[in-house]
């Protein structure tokens, strides 16, 4: 999944935008960015064409502290006069509003693929939280949060026991790097899986260690990508954000004993949630 986003002169493309909108709405004196909320399970806020990012030279706020553990799902559509498919940036940030707790998620109205218009962040109960969003016209945010009671281990020696075909889901809770811990049985040789579904702002590495030398590996799974071109415009590509991954070769039988796999965000800005499960 890949998709390129053309911001060659990005200057210029600003002043007309911003033409547009001098032509076709009428600003108040003092322009601002307006702060804006959402309720502990979601909701949804406008950010019209006056207040975007091109007229206010200035992002929207929009606080948010949930009731429970769990992950924030943000989805952007179109809400502008001016704009056929407005885009822009997102990025969550403690409630300071200076600590980034996300990467930069570059959004896109026009497309209708989850990996470009939608974003999570894990978030911790009672939590304050600032989402900034910097738009190039209106753009209406829906956010749904969801309650996770994550029982990953803390250590390997508390690592959860997976059982064979069920996936756990767990959150990796914003500005948390942390290693998460899990195990699961082979009660004799045999062939097996591991699969994962990441839904996160950033990359995780991830180890499985078996019995034998032989029965190990670790990578780093990648979710996004942004990849900023000489002349100004930028490549977006999904990778493996919201994609069901293979983790290992099912070619061959593996010894039996117990094996552990380790979660670990690449970085603090990595966020959001994902499924693990073997079978």
């Amino acid at each position: 999944m890949e998709r390129k986003c053309f911001m060659k002169k990005m200057t210029s493309l600003v002043l007309a935008v911003a033409m547009m909108f001098s032509i076709m709405v009428v600003l108040p004196e003092n322009v601002s960015a307006a702060d804006k909320s959402l309720g502990a399970s979601g909701g949804s806020v406008t950010i019209t064409d006056d207040e975007c990012y091109v007229v206010t030279k200035g992002y929207t706020w929009i606080s948010y502290k949930p009731k429970a553990d769990g992950y924030l799902q943000l989805k952007f559509k179109p809400a502008s006069a001016v704009v056929s498919y407005p885009y822009g940036t997102a990025q969550l940030y403690a409630a300071n509003k200076t600590t980034a707790l996300s990467s930069v998620c570059n959004f896109f109205t026009d497309d209708n693929r989850a990996v470009f218009n939608s974003e999570y962040y894990g978030v911790k109960k009672n939590t304050t939280y600032y989402i900034s969003v910097g738009s190039v016209g209106g753009v209406a945010v829906s956010a749904k949060f969801k309650k996770v009671k994550d029982k990953s281990g803390t250590k390997k020696g508390k690592a959860l026991n997976l059982k064979k075909g069920k996936a756990a889901t767990s959150v990796i809770t914003a500005g948390n790097n942390k290693t998460k811990w899990y195990k699961f049985t082979l009660p004799k040789p045999a062939k097996f899986n591991v699969y994962l579904q990441p839904y996160l702002t950033g990359d995780i590495n991830v180890t499985i260690k078996g019995p034998g030398a032989g029965n190990s590996t670790s990578g780093t799974i990648r979710c996004r990508e942004v990849k900023r071109n000489y002349d100004g415009s930028i490549d977006v590509a999904g990778n493996s954000w919201g994609v069901k991954r293979q983790l290992l070769n099912t070619t061959r039988r593996y010894k039996q004993g117990t094996y552990y796999i380790s979660i670990r965000p690449t970085t603090k800005t990595s966020t959001g949630y994902y499924k693990l499960n073997w079978k």
